[in-house]
């Protein structure tokens, strides 16, 4: 099972967007009888920034989504009235998860709070930076009590690692930042991280899933 997202940026009435966004959402999981996701971006993404999720099989399973969706009329018609909200081009990604079983996982629900941390594993390093993203995944878990889920990107920037963390509301991932942060453990295993991971790579985003 892997992790799918979409990751557009919108403009013009923010309100109206997010609306549209949720109306289409709400369409391609009826349509394809599966949860999307809807997540609006709080930090570490420009205003606007919204992330559709679904979790695949894989790309066969992906290519049957599309099949299923750019057949279809209204999916079609609903892609070209959003035409006055699209900005620069979106993104799509796909992740594997390398300590977790999305399959088993639970739906988040409505207003739960996604923090996801990248870095691009430095050459050379591939092996070691996996070994300690997984070390510090679990540590930093049990600290927070939050599981925190590593993600290998399968596309885009090679050798992208992805730390992910849900919780029901904004509340709980506060008091787990907090306590996480305040962990000597915790920035110890930061500091050895050393010269895994390529300078300038590493970015945090927090999203909060509206639909």
């Amino acid at each position: 099972m892997h992790l799918f997202t979409r990751t557009v940026t919108m403009t013009g009435s923010l309100p109206r967007a997010m609306a549209y966004c949720a109306d289409i959402r709400g369409y391609v999981s009826e349509k394809l009888g599966q949860d999307i996701g809807l997540w609006s971006a709080n930090f570490g993404a420009p205003h606007g920034t919204m992330v559709f999720s679904a979790r695949v099989e894989g790309l066969a399973h992906l290519a049957e989504m599309n099949t299923t969706l750019m057949s279809d009329e209204t999916y079609l018609d609903k892609l070209e009235a959003g035409a006055e909200f699209r900005g620069i081009p979106g993104t799509d990604a796909l992740a594997r998860p390398l300590n977790a079983d999305l399959a088993a996982g639970t739906t988040p629900p409505v207003g739960a709070v996604a923090i996801v941390t990248m870095a691009t594993a430095a050459n050379g390093h591939m092996t070691d930076a996996v070994e300690w993203g997984l070390e510090i995944a679990a540590h930093a878990g049990n600290v927070g009590g939050v599981p925190i889920m590593v993600l290998a990107s399968a596309f885009g920037e090679f050798g992208q690692l992805g730390w992910l963390s849900v919780t029901p509301d904004a509340a709980t991932a506060q008091a787990a930042t907090d306590a996480v942060n305040a962990d000597e453990g915790y920035l110890k295993m930061i500091n050895d991280a050393g010269d895994l991971f390529v300078p300038g790579t590493a970015h945090r985003r927090m999203t909060t899933r509206i639909a």
